[in-house]
Order: structure tokens, then C-alpha cells, then sequence
């Protein structure tokens, strides 16, 4: 992976991590479709099957209570960055599969997380059944 196709999660303007794979969804992914966004640098066939395996993880692994969330406030602001291009995710959460191998999860205060994690899980799952992408 290169620089200009790594996706950095910031934090206020601070790298909190490297990610290889990632979904950026809002709170509103809830009433509406079509705000969940997937991000990946592995443009390949195990692509999808990469961040579905990462939506059923996190989901998992957040029920057992062994995926904590880095909480944010409400105001601070959460992007991801490729090359040039930045994200920004209001009222949401970034997932990501961190290139060390480890899990990510960075959340805005008072957010359903656990209906946004299924959200982004039944997402992920539909892009696999419906092969799509």
C-alpha cells in the first residue's frame, strides 16, 4: 500500500489510524438509504468480502463487549483521508480494518451505535448477496 492509497482516519485534523478497509456511516443511515460509504485500497475480488467480514466482526465483536469504541464529542471532527480527497463523517461512526490487522471504531457521542453497526452489517451483506460493487 502507498500513501496516496492509504485511508488515514483523523481526528480533529490528527492521523488516529491507517486503515486498509473502512465504512463511514451516519446516524441518519437509519431513515435513509444510500449514506453508508465503503472505502477500501484492495480494489480486487476479496474487496467486498474483506468489509463484510469487517461489518460481522465489529458487530460481533462490540455484542461481546470486546470491540470498544473511541468516543468522540459531538463537535469534533471525523474525516478519512485518501490522497487528497477528505470525508467528512457528521453524527457517525468510521469502522475500520486497521493494517496492523486490528479493528477500529471511532463514534460521535450519542449515537445508536448498536443499530448502526447492524445498519452497516445488513449493508455489507446485501453488497455480497445482490454482487454488487
Amino acid at each position: 500500500m502507498t500513501e496516496s492509497t492509504a485511508l488515514a482516519v483523523v481526528v480533529d485534523q490528527t492521523e488516529a489510524g491507517i486503515a486498509g478497509a473502512l465504512f463511514c456511516a451516519p446516524q441518519a443511515c437509519l431513515e435513509q438509504q444510500g449514506l453508508i460509504r465503503m472505502l477500501s485500497v484492495d480494489r480486487g475480488t476479496q474487496e467486498k468480502f474483506t468489509l463484510h467480514t469487517l461489518a460481522e466482526r465489529a458487530m460481533m465483536d462490540f455484542s461481546d463487549g470486546v470491540l470498544l469504541p473511541t468516543t468522540l464529542e459531538q463537535h469534533t471532527r471525523l474525516a478519512v483521508q485518501q490522497g487528497e480527497d477528505l470525508l467528512d463523517v457528521e453524527n457517525g461512526l468510521v469502522l475500520a480494518l486497521l493494517t496492523d490487522g486490528q479493528v477500529g471504531l471511532w463514534v460521535h457521542e450519542g449515537l445508536a451505535l448498536r443499530d448502526v453497526l447492524r445498519e452497516v452489517h445488513r449493508y455489507a451483506t446485501r453488497m455480497i448477496r445482490l454482487d454488487v460493487r
